[in-house]
């Protein structure tokens, strides 16, 4: 390397010729280089927000959420809320969701809101419904769900969706200054996970925090920041447009919710869910909504971002994008984020515009049975990672998930993993899965990896991993480590056990 780019490749008598001197030389033994990666699913400042509550991400049973709630409220005063994150009820065995019940009798005094691992979901106990002003004849919000008893029609706890917004402005939240804390944490997990770039999704008070952070000089990686588009006015007030910079941090595009998620269950779907006939999923921006928006961006220099997992609300997104084009020049940018039953037959007009998927391909192991259950036969067709390489689409990985459980090698597994279960679909070859790993979702036009991994001009930014992946089996790839990350050059993280 020399002045932050790769200056040679080869054996190590081709790399040593003519060079003026050594400087620094890493044995590699057996060890891998590749380029460092992208963290395409992020939420940085709720992740931060999170670490000042319960971690729920490692419980997988009722019994040791019950166990924290409970330590929790011995050490708050009476009426102080209780804050957690992170909880996945399929990680308990259940198909239903908690109830308000089951908190109260752990904390009949306290408050409690403990969000799922999705962010979808929030379940309340009976003091903090009252707290948040949601009573029996409360409405649902358009786009969400209180969900109720079907017999009394009480609230039950269990906030969907939209419906998590009524907790907005009315939890307690760490200082500006303990939030800082936890984002310069958050920053060198991702180091440590050879993450050399990341995008998130930001509401436009917490793009604030960060635009602070970038001009400080605080945010050691690239981040793109998706911005939620009904702040799009208040973007546009200050003339800022996908790609302004400010040091590290760059606007990205506006982020729209179409539907839900699989383990939230309100994922939207063409066909209903296969326990309940009467479900199809919760659709929280409607067609009209999305073509409304999509011409916004494309009239204000703006990429739209979807969030859309179900069959119908990927086919709305991707209409969405087709209809704009027929009259105004397609957004630059645009990307479709999760997928899941996204359909090359339903949605070809839309890719054929160039729209990028992101996703989590760690998913494909990790919510095989809760598909099964809920989509029945069309699990087969979630998560296509083969049908959409081969269709030419473009696809970059994320986590989507708290960063405690995730592991990019995980994700890398489930994405070459041979097998899903019953369909027994091919995955993507290991070059196509590393690709994607380290590929940005939002610089398509000048993604030098579309090409290759690493080559003599390219900036110098790679990982070296603690073993080979091409030397593995697939059920191995998830005990990779990262022993190195180079950014320009320069090591930004170094594996020291």
């Amino acid at each position: 390397m020399r002045q932050g780019r790769i200056l040679r490749l080869g054996t190590n008598q081709r790399v040593r010729e003519n060079l003026p001197s050594a400087g620094r030389e890493i044995d590699l033994a057996g060890r891998a280089v590749v380029p460092a990666f992208s963290a395409n699913l992020e939420r940085l400042v709720w992740e931060a927000l999170a670490r000042s509550t319960l971690d729920l991400s490692q419980q997988h049973n009722i019994p040791e959420i019950f166990a924290l709630v409970e330590q929790s409220a011995r050490t708050k005063e009476k009426g102080e809320w209780i804050l957690g994150f992170g909880w996945n009820k399929h990680q308990w065995g259940w198909q239903r969701f908690p109830h308000r019940a089951d908190l109260d009798l752990v904390a009949p005094h306290h408050p409690v809101a403990l969000f799922s691992a999705d962010n979808r979901v929030a379940w309340l106990n009976s003091r903090g419904l009252s707290e948040i002003g949601i009573a029996h004849g409360t409405p649902n919000p358009s786009g969400g769900e209180i969900e109720r008893d079907p017999t009394t029609r009480s609230a039950t706890g269990i906030l969907k969706e939209a419906a998590v917004g009524l907790l907005d402005g009315k939890l307690p939240e760490p200082t500006r200054e303990e939030l800082r804390l936890n984002l310069a944490a958050i920053f060198e997990d991702y180091l440590s996970m050879g993450v050399g770039a990341l995008e998130t999704y930001e509401t436009f008070p917490h793009f604030e925090m960060l635009r602070e952070m970038g001009e400080e000089g605080l945010i050691p990686i690239p981040v793109v920041a998706h911005i939620r588009h009904k702040d799009r006015e208040r973007l546009a007030e200050r003339g800022w447009k996908t790609g302004h910079r400010f040091g590290n941090l760059e606007v990205g595009g506006l982020w729209l919710q179409v539907d839900g998620t699989l383990i939230s269950q309100t994922a939207l779907l063409l066909e209903p869910y296969g326990d309940d006939w009467n479900k199809h999923g919760i659709e929280v921006t409607p067609p009209e909504g999305l073509a409304e928006a999509v011409e916004w961006c494309a009239r204000h220099g703006f990429a739209p971002i979807f969030q859309a997992s179900g069959d119908a609300a990927c086919l709305n997104a991707l209409e969405a994008l087709a209809e704009c084009a027929k009259e105004l020049p397609s957004p630059p940018g645009a990307f479709l984020a999760q997928g899941d039953l996204l359909q090359w037959g339903a949605a070809k007009s839309g890719l054929e515009k160039g729209v990028t998927v992101v996703t989590n391909p760690r998913r494909i192991l990790s919510e095989r049975e809760v598909g099964k259950l809920f989509w029945g036969s069309r699990w087969k067709k979630a998560l296509n990672l083969r049908a959409w390489r081969e269709h030419g689409v473009r696809i970059a990985f994320g986590s989507d998930e708290p960063l405690r459980s995730w592991s990019p090698f995980q994700a890398l597994a489930g994405a070459v993993s041979q097998s899903t279960g019953l369909d027994s679909r091919l995955g993507l070859s290991l070059d196509e899965a590393l690709l994607a790993l380290c590929r940005s979702a939002s610089h398509a036009p000048r993604d030098e990896l579309d090409e290759v991994f690493l080559a003599p001009s390219l900036p110098a930014h790679f990982v070296v991993l603690s073993g080979d992946p091409f030397r593995m089996e697939v059920g191995e790839l998830g005990s990779l480590a990262v022993d190195f990350l180079f950014r320009d050059g320069a090591v930004a993280y170094e594996r020291t056990q």
